[in-house]
């Protein structure tokens, strides 16, 4: 998909694994590929990793070159965070540092 987006208006694919559409850009543009899916497991539910969650509404996240990422909800009703932020990395996980990808695993304890 990657190597096919300097040369085409639109690409069509399968669903791989949701959080590919928050994490291509980023990794376009040279972000690691851990940050960059960590960021978009995140992202992929939107405010559900905010206080109070929500299923119904949305979540914003800027990615630095260092590796850290700053999450806020443009709600002001609701607050990405760290607890929240963390909590989510979390859920639905059957491993604390670990979770599968299509293709590999992505640890999350550093």
């Amino acid at each position: 998909i990657m190597s096919a987006l300097p040369h085409s208006d639109i690409v069509l694919c399968g669903r791989a694994y949701d959080p590919a559409l928050f994490a291509a850009e980023p990794v376009r543009r040279g972000f690691p590929a851990a940050i960059a899916l960590h960021a978009a497991k995140i992202l992929e539910c939107g405010a559900i990793a905010t206080t109070p969650g929500s299923g119904s509404d949305c979540l914003a996240a800027e990615l630095y070159p260092d590796g850290a990422a700053r999450f806020w909800a443009p709600n002001e009703k609701r607050r990405a965070t760290p607890m929240s932020i963390s909590a989510h990395t979390l859920y639905e996980k059957s491993h604390p540092h670990c979770f599968g990808l299509p293709g590999g695993v992505l640890k999350t304890k550093q």
